[in-house]
């Protein structure tokens, strides 16, 4: 079984030592047999070039597969790849849905790169057109003002909106 398996990857185009051959033989079976866990690790090592060369297609293969079974980590690995452009062109939007769908799950690591899509930067600029950053930010000493925090609250609440849903779905139920 790993004779063939390390035939295998070696007609998949994996430059193996007869160690790492041994050990990727294993997760490479569990991979083909459906293994979402597997299946994700495969496009790490593909994506970070262990093994072999960096392999972007074979990575979001990989992590498309897992994705399917609804794997968070799956997920959040193809949000970086859209989000960097790797293996595909840069889509911001695929990458912060696939980032959405990996926090959905609970996953930190999704959770966080989707907060990290919040564009609070833009609406601040656009005030600031408009308006003096005192009239913003408060009297720039000790009195801040609600206005400049509602606007980054509401850029960071747009990235949540079942949370934002569920919150007033909630408060319906309880009165």
């Amino acid at each position: 079984m790993a004779i063939k398996t390390a035939t295998a990857l070696l007609l998949a185009g994996w430059v193996l030592s007869s160690a790492l051959a041994d050990d990727l033989a294993p997760l490479w079976a569990r991979a083909q047999q459906g293994d979402a866990h597997a299946q994700v690790r495969m496009g790490i090592l593909c994506r970070d070039g262990k093994g072999t060369a960096h392999d972007y297609a074979q990575a979001l293969e990989w992590f498309a597969k897992a994705a399917k079974t609804g794997d968070a980590a799956a997920l959040d690995n193809l949000g970086w790849m859209n989000e960097h452009g790797l293996g595909t062109g840069v889509d911001f939007l695929a990458a912060a849905r696939y980032y959405r769908a990996s926090a959905d799950k609970g996953h930190g690591q999704g959770i966080y790169n989707f907060a990290r899509m919040a564009d609070v930067t833009s609406p601040w600029l656009e005030l600031l057109k408009r308006k003096p950053f005192s009239d913003l930010s408060g009297n720039n000493i000790n009195h801040p003002n609600n206005f400049g925090h509602r606007v980054y609250a509401e850029v960071i609440c747009q990235l949540f909106p079942l949370a934002t849903e569920t919150r007033k779905n909630g408060a319906k139920a309880s009165k």
